[in-house]
């Protein structure tokens, strides 16, 4: 595969959000030719979208801890311990 497809593959995958694959495509193509601005630009804006995906998880566990401890307290009448609940408000926030 040329350069050119090369990086119109990655572009596409990153408009797809298939971001660990244009990741790679970039982090390639920065070996190749590190001086293209182009390829620096998309491949720190597809390691950004990797770390939100990531943060994304994080703030999901703990909306679930949130979440957890509320249905828990209606439901059962059992409530989490309140460093758990302040863990998942922490995780929301962070993410």
């Amino acid at each position: 595969m040329n350069i050119e497809n090369k990086f119109h593959s990655g572009v596409l995958n990153g408009y797809l959000k298939n971001h660990k694959f244009s990741f790679e495509v970039f982090s390639e193509l920065i070996k190749i030719d590190p001086e293209n601005d182009l390829y620096r630009n998309w491949y720190s804006q597809m390691k950004t979208n990797l770390l939100s995906q990531k943060l994304r998880i994080v703030g999901y566990i703990g909306l679930a801890m949130v979440f957890g401890d509320i249905i828990s307290g209606l439901a059962f009448n059992y409530d989490f311990d309140k460093r758990i609940v302040l863990i998942g408000f922490i995780l929301i926030l962070l993410s």
